[in-house]
């Protein structure tokens, strides 16, 4: 049977109340509960919102003039004066909400820990995919839709013995990296999903945050869409010879379909005529003063003229160098031997 969540629960899910904030708010403090009184419609109905010091919420609408609890919002009607009630009721709760909690995605900390640290570094969102299992959060690229991260809550007798209620993070990690960390505390054989690929992760503080952020990325970088591009370069109209003289860093002209995390290779035409540099994109969507869309290139190698000509490149299906293109599967091959 599935039970239905009531208002307060359904907006109040996967939040951590600010007790601090409820006072600022309007909220006054009564034993072990805060609550929050506002007079809506001309003061014939009073809302009164109680929470608990657990985190939980309930409110209740007074019918000012019989002294009585209103219950008909409760009730899903297509009643015009109902509905109006309800949404009032609905958006005292949405602005508590928003003024005094904090996102709480998951139910431990060190699992909100790690949420909080994937959001920030790589501004993506847990996605609760599953009605079955709403606790299970998946943590996925933009670009590709390709999942990094994987928390959820289970019973720790799935991985061993234990019979305790816990949560996990899978991960992708290179396959020889997962048979070293499956012989080391904290890491399982993943749960679910493919063991050769994908490894579990207790989240109870068996392992620091640092050393999980760590395999985090390495999950992020195992799974996200590289590119790698040819730039051509008129070594009449620009200094490229000298650019890097003074940094690794440099702003560029940024080209459609170039993201963060690609790499570029720059190519000087004639009458040189070969590859001359490697260097990734560390940011993108830069404006100058001319309102031209720039990108952040950090120079990671130089190559020699005799590397990599043009007739050379010919060999690795590079046949044309007209304008920006990607590379080819052979050339990508040959440069990273």
């Amino acid at each position: 049977m599935v039970i239905e969540m009531t208002l307060e629960e359904d907006i109040f899910q996967k939040t951590k109340i600010n007790y601090d904030k409820l006072i600022s708010y309007g909220f006054h403090k009564q034993s072990h509960q805060y609550i929050y009184v506002q007079d809506i419609f001309d003061h014939t109905f009073q809302v009164i919102i109680i929470i608990q010091d657990n985190d939980s919420v309930q409110g209740h609408i007074i019918d000012l003039a019989f002294q009585e609890e209103y219950t008909n919002y409760r009730i899903k009607t297509q009643g015009e004066f109902v509905s109006k009630v309800r949404q009032e009721f609905m958006n005292i709760l949405n602005d508590i909400k928003e003024q005094c909690t904090s996102p709480q995605y998951f139910l431990y900390p060190q699992s909100n820990r790690i949420a909080q640290y994937i959001i920030e570094k790589y501004h993506e969102y847990p996605e609760f995919l599953w009605d079955s299992d709403p606790q299970y959060g998946v943590f996925r690229h933009q670009s590709n839709q390709k999942w990094y991260a994987l928390i959820m809550n289970i019973n720790k007798n799935k991985l061993d013995s234990d019979n305790q209620d816990i949560e996990i993070v899978n991960l992708k990690l290179k396959e020889d990296h997962i048979q070293q960390l499956l012989h080391q505390k904290g890491f399982y054989k993943a749960y679910h999903m493919n063991k050769q690929k994908w490894i579990s992760i207790i989240l109870d503080d068996t392992l620091s945050d640092y050393e999980i952020i760590q395999h985090i990325d390495e999950s992020y970088q195992l799974t996200q869409s590289i590119h790698e591009w040819i730039i051509p370069v008129n070594p009449q109209n620009d200094d490229i010879f000298h650019c890097f003289n003074h940094t690794d860093t440099i702003l560029w002209q940024q080209f459609p379909h170039i993201r963060k995390d690609d790499w570029v290779y720059v190519y000087v035409n004639k009458p040189y005529n070969y590859l001359l540099y490697q260097c990734q994109v560390i940011e993108t969507d830069i404006s100058d003063n001319h309102h031209n869309c720039l990108m952040k290139i950090k120079h990671t190698h130089t190559y020699t003229p005799e590397e990599y000509p043009f007739h050379q490149l010919k060999d690795y299906g590079i046949k044309t160098i007209r304008n920006v293109r990607k590379i080819t599967s052979r050339l990508h091959q040959r440069l990273h031997q």
